[in-house]
């Protein structure tokens, strides 16, 4: 079978290169005695591209009224949103925004969702 992400990095990551991302990934919750409940979280580190969003995007965002500073990324890995029937919470990515700070971004909105890779919409924290 062929990689078509492979490929495709390959060639988009000559003009944008690859940048390392911390996944924050949701594993649920700890429910306390008191009923106080606790995220749970393990984390990654994986290379993906970052994006500025299209224009179907920016529309599909604002339908949804998502605010704030937003990026696609692509990565690989499967990357979630909100699951509530899971009892999940958002996954968090961290990566470096355009002054260099490393920043929380929230996972809003999954696009696309394949074997091999994702592509997700997040929101800067």
């Amino acid at each position: 079978m062929i990689d078509v992400h492979a490929l495709a990095n390959r060639a988009t990551s000559l003009v944008n290169p690859n940048v390392p991302i911390t996944w924050v990934r949701s594993t649920g919750y700890t429910t306390a005695g008191d009923g106080s409940r606790t995220p749970t979280t393990n984390s990654a580190t994986l290379a993906g591209q970052v994006q500025g969003l299209t224009s179907e995007d920016l529309r599909q965002t604002d339908g949804l009224n998502i605010s704030g500073v937003k990026r696609s990324v692509i990565l690989r890995g499967d990357v979630e949103a909100l699951v509530r029937a899971d009892g999940k919470g958002g996954d968090v990515l961290q990566f470096r925004d355009s002054a260099g700070t490393v920043r929380d971004w929230l996972v809003v909105l999954v696009q696309e969702t394949w074997p091999t890779w994702c592509r997700v919409i997040v929101v800067q924290q």
